[in-house]
């Protein structure tokens, strides 16, 4: 693959653990976030209606008891209302007070019961705390008694022929503070005037029992006032002097938002308020509950659930980790086995631990290529195609003008020994030789271009620039005449023939690169360089010597070689004459 030209940017890349990391991570966490918001949104709303609804059950039970309390005392004034003949007849005043007796019996609400004709006279009855109805009869001229016909509240019941509640006042004839409901008699005198009142006392203390009862679970409260907002009645304590009241605060909701109130921010408290008028009285009945009261235990399950919920998200959250490590962990693994056959690398190459069907499979195709790149590298040499794919350079036929150094060996009467030796010991033989070489050559780094029979042709310069290729390729020369020793060394101990072999060396430009065709192509160089380093190879028969270099070589090494001049001489099959010299050894 070729490089991108210098000036371009390439795209950012990023490691698939982050990606398919992320990815599951993002999703999960979208999803807990998506779930985790709707669900506390979801909850929210019904934690606040299902406190609503509680509030409404509470408050309508307080309002039906007190409508059905005061409706039973109201029901007993009216029937005193319209009892026939209140006066004028023998006997009235004691019917009028065996009638209000009954009725007194009968309602609970009731503290007293009278009938106040027209001249100001009482005739009723009464009780306190319970007790028994005892009988009132008040004449208008008794001393130091409140004329009731003067009290707003009967007036207007006497001017409007209907019956009014009134406001809190100091009962006539029961103990303590409470509130009066008149009805106007019915029927008239023959001038046209109204025979009485009948009037029924309410105290406070039936009321605040009734208002105190608002909630049985301890929590909220409640209270009756009339049109003007005076407190008839409430089930707590007001506020001490320059305290905020809460009632105030309720009152004030209450009259900004009639139909639907929103919550009351009081001393950092949520309340749910409520206020409705009380039928057939010109009062209403408000009530407050803290929302914690009635929904805290809920929400303290919800937070609970969100706790599980955040605790599940980081369960996903690290199981989404653990499974892209699982999936990308292998894929990292197989990543690093392509990069090293990509560099004809194929020792020891890491296995992966993985249960997906589709990255064993992968790892198979990997083996596969491995060992067919691995019986590739026997034909090619490694560090060619190695070089070659790290330049960028295209695997297509073309070539490059480079200053190399080429060596070529020969064994020394080869022909004769292939002729007399069997191929079966001369085989084994041989391939010990070039074992040994080719060790010797790619430790001084040179490039086996080719085996040529018995004999090699060795680069150094390509494909890899060396400035020092004719040390290396001298170097190399002796190492390989010492290992030859070596093994003669070891062949006469076995009985084997020993082997000579020759160098020539020549250093100077040649065209290197691919050359073949575009089904099949071979690393090579070619040139005037590379036939005199052969002719050079050759000259070793003619002067009884191991290792000849021509002079542009020998001119490069400096004073580490020991060499002696052979003089110039007429190369074989190459016109001119070229200086050679023997190099003996390494100083």
């Amino acid at each position: 693959m070729r490089n991108p030209p210098p000036d371009v940017a390439l795209p950012r890349r990023r490691r698939l653990r982050i990606e398919v990391g992320t990815l599951i991570a993002g999703l999960v966490a979208a999803q807990a976030a998506m779930l985790g918001l709707l669900g506390y949104w979801g909850a929210g709303r019904l934690l606040h209606g299902v406190a609503r609804e509680a509030h409404l059950e509470e408050h309508v039970r307080l309002e039906t008891e007190i409508r059905a309390y005061l409706a039973s005392a109201t029901g007993a004034v009216r029937a005193l209302a319209q009892a026939p003949k209140h006066r004028g007849e023998r006997g009235a005043d004691e019917r009028n007070a065996e009638l209000a007796r009954a009725l007194v019996a009968q309602s609970a609400a009731l503290d007293a019961l009278y009938f106040v004709d027209a001249d100001g006279n009482t005739i009723g009855v009464g009780r306190e705390s319970g007790a028994a109805p005892r009988p009132i009869q008040d004449r208008a001229a008794k001393p130091g008694r409140i004329d009731l016909r003067a009290q707003d509240w009967m007036r207007e019941a006497a001017a409007s022929a209907s019956p009014v509640w009134s406001e809190p006042h100091v009962l006539a004839y029961s103990a303590g503070r409470g509130v009066s409901f008149a009805a106007p008699a019915d029927g008239a005198d023959a001038h046209g005037t109204r025979e009485g009142m009948a009037v029924g006392e309410v105290s406070f203390g039936h009321l605040h029992a009734l208002v105190e009862s608002f909630s049985h679970a301890g929590a909220g409260d409640s209270a009756v006032v009339d049109a003007q907002g005076k407190v008839i009645a409430r089930s707590d304590e007001p506020a001490s002097k320059g305290a905020a009241d809460i009632l105030d605060e309720v009152l004030a909701l209450a009259a900004a938002h009639p139909l639907d109130a929103p919550l009351l921010d009081h001393a950092s408290q949520a309340y749910l308020v409520r206020a409705t008028p009380i039928a057939g009285t010109p009062w209403r009945l408000v009530s407050w509950l803290p929302e914690e009261a009635v929904v805290g235990g809920l929400r303290r399950g919800l937070v609970a659930a969100a706790m599980v919920l955040a605790l599940t998200l980081i369960a996903a959250l690290a199981l989404s980790l653990w499974l892209s490590r699982r999936i990308t962990g292998p894929v990292e693994v197989l990543a690093r086995v392509a990069r090293r056959i990509g560099r004809l690398e194929f020792d020891n190459l890491p296995r992966v631990d993985s249960s997906v069907e589709e990255i064993l499979r992968l790892e198979q195709a990997l083996d596969e290529s491995a060992i067919s790149l691995k019986a590739f590298r026997k034909f090619v040499p490694a560090d060619v195609v190695s070089e070659l794919v790290k330049q960028g350079r295209p695997l297509a036929p073309g070539g490059r003008l480079a200053e190399v150094t080429a060596m070529f060996t020969d064994i020394e009467g080869f022909t004769g020994i292939s002729a007399s030796v069997p191929p079966g010991v001369l085989v084994p033989q041989l391939t010990e030789y070039f074992n040994a070489a080719a060790g010797v050559i790619l430790a001084h780094g040179g490039t086996i271009d080719k085996y040529i029979g018995d004999g090699m042709m060795i680069l150094w310069g390509a494909p890899v620039a060396q400035e020092d290729a004719p040390v290396r390729a001298c170097r190399a020369a002796l190492a390989l005449c010492d290992a030859l020793d070596e093994l003669n060394a070891q062949w006469t101990a076995r009985g084997l023939r020993a082997l000579r072999t020759r160098i020539g060396i020549h250093t100077g430009p040649a065209v290197v690169g691919l050359l073949g065709s575009s089904e099949r192509l071979a690393f090579t160089a070619f040139g005037d360089t590379i036939n005199v380093a052969s002719r050079i190879e050759g000259a070793n028969k003619e002067f009884g010597t191991r290792v000849l270099a021509s002079g542009h070589t020998v001119a490069a090494l400096g004073n580490g070689f020991v060499t002696r001049p052979i003089g110039e001489a007429q190369l074989r099959g190459h016109g001119g004459r070229w200086a050679l010299f023997e190099v003996v050894a390494s100083s």
